[in-house]
């Protein structure tokens, strides 16, 4: 195995065309110019029948921490803002929800999504207090969280959706 790690802008002066069995980019879409043309990288850098796994911040959870937060006006910003914003002080440049991220992968025909799955979906709704109280609180949680990453409505919540995309082949 040989790991590189490299700017998605710049992925080819490191990785040639379809070098790579499993590509990463995981909270990388959030911040490029163009995730269309990030994406179109990635699916080139791997293999005809390689892994793509892709983590992106998920829309859906940045309007429900808002809520919970009092922040109603962000909230409705986030939802309806094309790139799910909440306003010039948001510190990424889009978020997304489960259809977006499918169709940006999968809008070349470079890649087909095999998968997606929320992380975080429960997790970062749990009281801190909960958590440092012990009593095996974690092994519930955690539990909780493998039946929740996959099954929608509560996966498209997640904090962050991880896409399997694969490069037919």
């Amino acid at each position: 195995m040989r790991a590189v790690q490299g700017d998605v802008d710049a992925l080819a002066d490191v990785v040639a065309d379809a070098e790579a069995d499993l590509v990463l980019g995981h909270g990388l879409l959030e911040y490029v110019d163009d995730p269309a043309e990030a994406c179109r990288a990635l699916a080139l850098a791997t293999v005809p029948g390689g892994a793509l796994s892709l983590l992106v911040a998920g829309r859906f959870a940045a309007v429900l921490s808002r809520v919970v937060a009092g922040r109603l006006e962000e909230a409705r910003r986030v939802l309806v803002d094309p790139s799910g914003r909440w306003g010039a002080g948001d510190p990424l440049r889009r978020r997304m929800d489960v259809e977006e991220i499918r169709t940006l992968v999968e809008a070349d025909g470079q890649l087909s999504v095999e998968r997606v799955q929320g992380h975080r979906v429960l997790a970062d709704l749990v009281p801190d207090g909960v958590l440092d109280s012990g009593g095996g609180v974690p092994d519930p949680l955690a539990e909780l969280e493998d039946i929740a990453a996959g099954t929608p409505p509560l996966r498209d919540m997640a904090s962050q959706l991880h896409v399997l995309a694969r490069r037919p082949g």
